[in-house]
């Protein structure tokens, strides 16, 4: 809760000036210190400075030279123990702290190694964040409630349009639009009538895009209409969602909704900001 009303409190004062604002860079800054928290029991302090960390923008930019950055982090934080409330609590107590000889590849009991430690983190930090970054409603969530206090995780967690929106968001711009990649599972598995074995070397991937944009998937597949994730309505495919993500973008999104009236910029990059390149994620644009 703390970092929301940090970023409710700075886009307040921003207003003020009536300036234009990027929402793209405040959103990623928001979900990032929080990812921060949960993973590392220490946020970037982004929403603090009033600028993205060096590492966000580096994310998609020079990947292989955050791992030094993220093993910093990682024995920083193993050196806390497992009573933070974050992440790591599972993964140290599932560890022992049996000595591996410097041989990294010898797993820790039923655990993590030091390696698959820093490949997680990566992920966890760019999945937890990256994947949160976009979403909108209005009506609802302002009949909803009588001051911002009300506004919690448990009491937007209840509203069905705002949850409706969500889903046909993650429909319409998957957050990972790539390739969703499968291994054949034990005993092995038929795929498109082909066999293959569940040691083989090969992997199967599915465009989430193409599968979301699909008119075979979805009746009016390329227009916004959330009222097909509401109860009543038949849900025509059904979507996995990160818990974690639902309890950022609700609300993030139900704050936003109540202090702001949005308007997108429509003689700058706002009118074609879903013209974007893909590299693993979206390339946002300043919003």
């Amino acid at each position: 809760m703390g970092h929301v009303e940090l970023l409710i409190d700075s886009l307040l004062r921003f207003a003020l000036t009536r300036e234009k604002l990027d929402l793209t860079k405040w959103y990623n800054m928001a979900v990032f210190d929080v990812i921060g928290d949960l993973i590392w029991g220490e946020s970037f302090y982004s929403l603090c400075d009033g600028r993205l960390h060096a590492w966000i923008p580096a994310i998609s930019l020079t990947r292989l030279a955050n791992y030094k950055y993220l093993e910093e982090k990682i024995n920083k934080r193993l050196g806390h123990g497992t009573d933070r409330g974050d992440f790591w609590d599972r993964v140290l107590t599932n560890s022992s702290n049996d000595e591996n000889n410097g041989d990294d590849s010898k797993v820790l009991s039923e655990g993590m190694t030091r390696g698959e430690m820093l490949n997680n983190a990566s992920i966890m930090v760019l999945a937890g964040s990256e994947t949160s970054a976009t979403t909108l409603c209005v009506q609802e969530v302002r009949t909803s409630f009588k001051s911002t206090e009300d506004i919690t995780l448990i009491s937007v967690s209840v509203l069905p349009f705002l949850d409706a929106v969500f889903q046909e968001t993650l429909r319409l711009y998957p957050p990972v639009p790539t390739h969703s990649q499968r291994v054949p599972p034990k005993g092995g598995a038929s795929v498109c009538g082909k066999f293959i074995l569940e040691n083989q070397q090969i992997s199967v991937g599915i465009s989430i895009i193409g599968a979301c944009h699909n008119p075979k998937n979805f009746y009016r597949a390329t227009e916004f209409c959330p009222e097909r994730w509401l109860k009543d309505a038949p849900l025509d495919f059904a979507m996995d969602n990160s818990n974690l993500a639902r309890a950022e973008i609700r609300l993030i999104m139900a704050k936003i909704l109540w202090h702001f009236n949005l308007k997108l910029e429509t003689d700058g990059t706002g009118k074609d900001w879903f013209d974007q390149k893909i590299w693993g994620v979206w390339f946002k644009k300043p919003l």
